[in-house]
């Protein structure tokens, strides 16, 4: 049983807080656009375009207390590791921890981590 503070809202619905890494990837890696030839998304028209374009955006209610938080920070940060790290095994052919630092750049550009932090309502 999930208690309420293992959950979370995104848009309208209420999920726990471990399925933000997969939702964020599959946003992410989405390519609604077509645009991305490296990504493996479904292209959902109701999804991100391409990752360059994508924008995960946080609001934390004022009760949202710092735990909370850091564990959704997490999530996110997990997700975009987990893109950088697939796009370097199969567009570079080496693990992330081996890319020299231009291909650390292009693992980083390939999936920015751009998150949007709006004001507490």
């Amino acid at each position: 049983m999930i208690n309420n503070n293992d959950q979370v809202m995104i848009e309208d619905d209420i999920i726990a807080i471990e399925d933000i890494k997969d939702i964020t990837k599959n946003f992410l890696d989405n390519n609604g656009d077509g645009y991305c030839n490296y990504c493996n998304g479904v292209k959902n028209l109701k999804s991100s375009d391409n990752p360059n374009e994508a924008i995960v955006s946080l609001q934390n209610g004022k009760k949202t207390t710092y735990k909370k938080f850091i564990a959704v920070q997490n999530e996110l940060t997990k997700a975009y590791f987990e893109l950088r790290h697939d796009y370097s095994i199969n567009a570079l052919k080496k693990p992330l921890d081996k890319l020299s630092k231009a291909e650390q750049k292009q693992a980083k550009e390939a999936y920015p981590f751009i998150v949007s932090e709006a004001e507490t309502k």
